[in-house]
């Protein structure tokens, strides 16, 4: 928000009441004023002038008026509001002493009692558009921006030919999430200022927010060509390219920014993670981590770049880390969960799994990951309820069918074996085909419920002559089969 300038204006030299006035304190009064436009212009010398008229003549409002001006000038601020909080019970009903009270209150971030000034300032000069102005910028600061937006629409009304408040008007607007509103306030005001960095910067912003990228990078750049070294702007822009995959734009944009800040640092460090340059995304993440060492999401990217690098204890570790953090990250909860299983540590990946089913949504890869860590415990039960779940929760992994097909068919459910079996083939014959064609070579096999009914040979050979497998297996052929004694597996 581009803050208002004050206009620093001397009362006038007549009054209507000046016979009322002492002579001595007129004479000190208007050599004040002759001094105004000089070099002693605010001088020490010309508040002497103004002090010995107030001093003279107590009452002496205009006196108390400009003195204040030059104590402002002289940032002497409390002694400025002194003489205003007099000018205002000499002249209660004139709206400039509130206007310039309220701006050194809020310079001196006394925002209420700038409020109640300009508001008072507006029963007695409503149609001052300026008073409007100040109250709407106030309201803005303080967080009030419903108000500040009424405040800049009345502006609007009394002086529609004022840009500037185009630009407050669309500050305040964005700040509701008034979007398309503040569009609108932003591009009336780049209709006239065509290069200004912030109305460019923040209308970048509202199309990113829209997640309309191609339209925010579009004002980011002339922002950029207007301040090319502004740090949040290289950052915002840094995070877009990322966003777009462009990583060589977005690595110059953060390598410009601000080299404090961690999420910069770890934005570098994911790019290089995304040109598989792992040492040197491991450098970013680790001088991050020295700068923020409880900072989950870095730990999360370092224990990514561990785990593609095969150091599963080294990643362990990072993403133990990021959990202590954000126990809630589930992203995190997965991979832990994923190395936990590749190290056979079953027991350690349900206990880190199950807590995040109590009282959450359908959450599909979670059931899915428990499902394939009871199947590995070789508990087929739980296994297939967890399989079941997932599935019905929308899990699109095709192997969830397949192995749903083996455990069902186990427990002599043909007709939800063959189900699956189908939604398996459907989405990957070429892998899991061959697979079962294996597996029907076995003596015994979970398949056996079904190896020989009329619905499995018809969708096996369906699937085998796509694939233009020749070897077709002679499905209706007796073959020797074992009383199982035990559990086969």
């Amino acid at each position: 928000m581009k803050v208002l300038a004050l206009w620093l204006l001397f009362a006038g030299a007549s009054f209507q009441d000046s016979n009322q006035i002492n002579p001595e304190a007129l004479e000190w009064f208007y050599k004040g004023q002759e001094l105004s436009g000089t070099e002693l212009d605010y001088s020490l010398q010309q508040a002497e002038f103004f002090e010995k008229a107030v001093k003279v003549d107590p009452d002496f409002a205009e006196a108390r008026y400009n003195l204040a001006v030059v104590y402002i000038k002289q940032k002497k601020v409390k002694a400025a509001l002194q003489q205003l909080n007099v000018w205002i019970n000499l002249k209660p009903e004139d709206s400039k002493g509130y206007l310039l009270r309220s701006r050194l209150r809020m310079e001196e971030n006394q925002l209420d009692k700038a409020i109640k000034d300009l508001q008072q300032a507006t029963k007695i000069d409503s149609q001052n558009y300026e008073i409007w102005q100040w109250l709407g910028q106030i309201y803005y600061r303080q967080g009030q921006h419903q108000e500040a937006v009424q405040a800049f629409y009345r502006v609007l009304e009394l002086n529609p030919s004022l840009v500037e408040t185009h630009l407050d008007m669309a500050l305040a607007q964005h700040a509701l999430s008034q979007k398309k509103e503040a569009i609108i306030h932003y591009k009336k005001f780049l209709n006239h200022l065509p290069d200004d960095f912030q109305a460019n910067y923040y209308l970048g912003l509202i199309y990113r927010e829209m997640g309309q990228n191609n339209l925010a990078l579009q004002y980011f750049l002339k922002a950029e060509k207007k301040d090319p070294n502004q740090s949040d702007l290289l950052e915002e822009l840094g995070n877009l390219y990322l966003d777009q995959n462009d990583l060589e734009e977005a690595r110059i944009r953060l390598l410009r920014a601000d080299q404090r800040s961690v999420a910069n640092i770890t934005n570098l460090g994911v790019i290089a993670k995304r040109r598989d340059q792992n040492n040197i995304a491991l450098e970013y993440f680790d001088k991050a981590l020295s700068i923020e060492p409880n900072n989950s999401l870095v730990w999360g990217h370092q224990g990514d770049v561990l785990a593609e690098m095969a150091r599963k204890k080294e990643a362990v570790e990072a993403y133990e880390n990021a959990l202590k953090y954000d126990p809630g990250d589930l992203k995190t909860v997965y991979n832990l969960a994923t190395l936990y299983v590749e190290l056979k540590k079953l027991r350690e990946a349900l206990n880190l799994l199950q807590p995040h089913l109590n009282g959450e949504p359908c959450r599909d890869y979670l059931y899915y990951l428990i499902a394939l860590v009871f199947d590995q415990m070789k508990d087929p039960v739980n296994a297939e309820i967890h399989y079941q779940r997932a599935i019905e929760c929308g899990i699109q992994q095709p192997f969830a069918h397949f192995r749903l097909a083996f455990l069902l068919s186990r427990k002599g459910d043909s007709t939800g074996a063959l189900n699956h079996l189908g939604v398996a083939f459907e989405k990957r014959s070429k892998e899991y085909v061959p697979v079962v064609v294996n597996e029907l070579r076995k003596v015994r096999s979970d398949l056996d419920s079904i190896r020989y009914t009329d619905g499995f040979s018809l969708l096996l050979s369906k699937y085998q002559i796509q694939l233009g497998n020749s070897d077709l297996i002679n499905l209706k052929k007796k073959q020797p089969t074992l009383k199982r004694t035990d559990d086969p597996d």
